[in-house]
């Protein structure tokens, strides 16, 4: 998936109006206008659609749309590996 898809279905499923294009150095909270709880919800989405079963023991640091894409290719890796026999 990329960037673009990714923010076309974050944008999607957290309600959000996307009027502009955004780059990957853009804020969650100043630009884009995400409050605590859409954050939450940005790691849980991105987590389910890169097939993650099981999170990471530490909260990821997202803080732009390029560390949530970060986040979410770091996530498919992770679930690729994640096979329980």
């Amino acid at each position: 998936m990329t960037f673009d898809e990714y923010v076309d279905r974050l944008f999607t499923a957290l309600h959000l109006e996307r009027t502009e294009s955004f780059e990957r150095s853009d804020d969650l909270y100043e630009t884009v206008g995400l409050d605590s709880l859409q954050a939450f919800e940005l790691v849980l989405f991105t987590e389910e659609i890169a097939g993650l079963s099981a999170p990471p023991s530490e909260i990821p640091m997202i803080f732009t749309l390029g560390d949530a894409y970060s986040y979410y290719e770091s996530a498919r890796a992770m679930s690729k590996t994640d096979i329980i026999p």
